[in-house]
C-alpha cells in the first residue's frame, strides 16, 4: 500500500513537471509570436495604405475609363454622321454630274436650254 502511494506521489510529481514544461513551452511560443507580430504589424499597416492608396488610384482609372467610353461614343455618332453627310454629298455631285453629262450630249435640250437662258441672264446683269 506504501508503494502505491509512493508510486502516485512519483507519477503526480512527474505529471507537475510535464505541466510546468508545457507552461513554459507555450510561454515561450507566446514570447515568439509576439516578437513576430511586433516585427510584421509596420509591414502590414504600410501594405494596408498601399491598398488604400491602389483603391483610389483604380478609382480614378475607372473614372477615366467611363469618361473615354462616353467619348469614343460621342466621336464614334459623330463619325457616323459625317460617313452619311459624305454620302449625301456624293449623292448630290454624282447627281449633278449626270446632269451636265445629260446637258453636254443633248444640246438643245430643255435643261441646256433653260441653263443658256439662264447665263444669259446672268450675263446682262
Amino acid at each position: 500500500m506504501r508503494q502505491k502511494i509512493l508510486a502516485n506521489r512519483q507519477s503526480a510529481q512527474r505529471s507537475r513537471v510535464r505541466k510546468l514544461q508545457y507552461i513554459s513551452e507555450l510561454e515561450r511560443s507566446v514570447t515568439s509570436l509576439q516578437a513576430e507580430v511586433s516585427v510584421l504589424s509596420p509591414r502590414v499597416a504600410y501594405l494596408d495604405h498601399q491598398r488604400l492608396v491602389l483603391n483610389v488610384d483604380n478609382s480614378v482609372l475607372k473614372q477615366r475609363i467611363a469618361a473615354l467610353a462616353q467619348d469614343k461614343v460621342f466621336k464614334d455618332a459623330h463619325q457616323e454622321a459625317l460617313k452619311r453627310e459624305i454620302e449625301r454629298l456624293r449623292q448630290i455631285y454624282y447627281q449633278q454630274n449626270m446632269k451636265n453629262l445629260e446637258n453636254d450630249t443633248i444640246p438643245n435640250s430643255p435643261s441646256r436650254l433653260a441653263d443658256n437662258a439662264e447665263q444669259e441672264q446672268l450675263a446682262v446683269n
